[in-house]
């Protein structure tokens, strides 16, 4: 079937769409190896960011390694890495808050479902939104407590909430220098 003008669905969106991922973040990658090697990288491009992070990475080991094999990525989110003995963890989330709830999500996956006898796990990397690393420091997570079925008030709903406080590392940005 023909129309009377073939290439105006071409012009109306050449003069009205935006080119794909204008005015939005860049994509940050993040890999971690076996190792303890790491790589991040940031681009528009997030095939260049993973490409980039897979050679950072590489380039921090001297021996060879499955760095690439362990990724996340996102576009203007956090991302966190931590080691767990011989297990690794690697998320994302488009909050630090959310980015470190799914860290602790996949830490008692592993564990209930995978290795009982988990090691704690330490932290090794946080990647901020405009793709900066950024330094742990210490804080205090503090998981809500349940309340006693003697207590009164509202009956707890869904599962019991752990009692007892948790320490992670928690980050703030790096200095500039």
């Amino acid at each position: 079937m023909r129309t009377a003008f073939p290439g105006l669905g071409m012009l109306v969106c050449a003069l009205c769409c935006q080119p794909a991922g204008a005015g939005e973040s860049d994509w940050t990658a993040v890999t971690l190896a076996r190792d303890g090697s790491w790589g991040t990288a940031t681009d528009p491009s997030q095939a260049v960011a993973i490409a980039a992070a897979i050679g950072n990475c590489k380039s921090m080991s001297l021996a060879a390694n499955d760095c690439g094999s362990l990724l996340s990525t996102i576009r203007g989110g956090w991302s966190l890495a931590s080691i767990c003995g011989d297990y690794n963890i690697v998320v994302a989330g488009p909050t630090l808050v959310e980015a470190e709830q799914a860290a602790l999500y996949r830490e008692i996956d592993l564990q209930m479902f995978y290795v009982p006898d988990l090691p704690p796990c330490l932290r090794v990397l946080a990647v901020d939104p405009a793709g900066r690393i950024v330094r742990p420091s210490e804080f205090s997570l503090t998981f809500p407590a349940a309340p006693d079925a003697s207590s009164p008030g509202d009956e707890p709903s869904g599962p019991p909430r752990p009692r007892a406080s948790k320490t992670r590392q928690g980050y703030e940005p790096a200095p500039t220098p």
